[in-house]
């Protein structure tokens, strides 16, 4: 019966024992997913920031295409697609594609918008960029229109 009893209680010690590995490699498991979810975490973080970096760059070397705003010249006022409004005034030698990198130092990228002149009705293709606002017959107040390309 001493025999049977040591070894039911050997058995037992070597279950507990089992049974702590199993929970020890549980763990450890455990943790090496926690970590790598941070790692996922982190590096989502920094590639979101390397975005924000590279909107910034964008927006600042639009920004260093676009002159200087003169105190006269055709008066430009942009309809955003949230209906807001920017006005600027640019010399009627401005090319077209001026104003686009203009719409572009403000957020609206120019491979994602397009303007549109609504009287008349008219969309400015990517052939008339090269052409001055004089050329174009923008030469006072005009009210361009920032729209999305749809594709």
């Amino acid at each position: 019966a001493v025999v049977s009893t040591q070894s039911t209680g050997e058995l037992e010690q070597e279950q507990r024992s089992m049974l702590r590995e199993q929970q020890e490699r549980e763990y450890q498991d455990s943790l090496q997913r926690d970590r790598e979810r941070d790692e996922a975490r982190r590096r989502e973080e920094k590639e979101e920031q390397l975005r924000s970096q590279t909107n910034e760059a964008k927006l600042s070397s639009f920004a260093d295409l676009v002159p200087p705003e003169p105190d006269s010249g055709a008066d430009i006022t942009f309809k955003l697609p949230s209906g807001d409004r920017i006005n600027r005034k640019f010399p009627p030698s401005t090319k077209l594609k001026v104003l686009r990198y203009f719409i572009g130092s403000k957020g609206f990228s120019p491979a994602e918008h397009k303007l549109v002149q609504n009287f008349p009705k008219r969309q400015f293709d990517e052939d008339e960029m090269e052409l001055t606002l004089a050329d174009l017959g923008l030469t006072r107040r005009e009210i361009l229109y920032v729209e999305e390309i749809e594709w």
